[in-house]
């Protein structure tokens, strides 16, 4: 209820709990985990946001035909349409477990993507922090393992957003944040026609609060 209440403060955050079964789960990791186990994970992401983390990216036409149904099947529920609206290639963000891997607090570049982005959480919970740019008014929101999170317009651009450390959410003392891997999945810049990367170096995916 927590985080019901938490979600509700922002009406351009939605959150949907067991979005997808163990099975989805499982079979997603099996086919990202080889890749992902052959990196390591790195102290600082280009941006400085990101720490203890490795990254790739995979258009949707390379996961395999479950997997990849398993992810329109989100896009579909994230966007409430009844097809797949373009995407850029899907961002898989593996963070280690423990305090060393965490986001900071950050905005989202509004040139770098189009107006929403889907989370889609595998393997352990975290708890994502907003924080409104202007009055400071902060919501904690336990991102669950096999949920799924929409962000558009205010929640992306107006609050900040991290992701911290350790779950400290509810009663019981803090637990370390165990590793996380999550599908991130934009649509694209209007100006954008040829679907361009998200793992740049040289330009930054976020920025300050205005």
């Amino acid at each position: 209820q927590e985080c019901l209440r938490a979600c509700g403060r922002i009406p351009s955050f939605r959150l949907f709990r067991n979005a997808i079964s163990l099975e989805q789960q499982a079979a997603l990791m099996r086919q990202l985990d080889p890749l992902l186990r052959r990196r390591k994970y790195l102290a600082r992401h280009f941006d400085g946001v990101i720490s203890g983390y490795r990254e790739l990216e995979r258009p949707r036409r390379w996961f395999q035909e479950d997997n990849r149904k398993t992810l329109d099947a989100m896009v579909r529920t994230a966007f409430d349409l009844p097809d797949t609206p373009p995407l850029l290639p899907v961002h898989v963000l593996d963070l280690q477990d423990g305090v060393g891997g965490y986001i900071l607090p950050h905005v989202d570049n509004v040139q770098h993507s189009g107006d929403t982005i889907v989370g889609l959480s595998l393997l352990s919970d975290a708890v994502m922090r907003l924080e409104h740019c202007e009055t400071k008014e902060v919501a904690d929101i336990l991102v669950e393992a096999r949920s799924l999170y929409v962000m558009a317009g205010e929640a992306r651009y107006e609050w900040t957003h991290e992701v911290l450390p350790e779950v400290d959410f509810g009663p019981g003392p803090p637990r370390p944040k165990g590793r996380r891997v999550v599908l991130l999945m934009r649509d694209m810049h209007p100006d954008d026609e040829g679907g361009s990367t998200l793992m740049p170096n040289d330009v930054a995916v976020t920025r300050p609060c205005r």
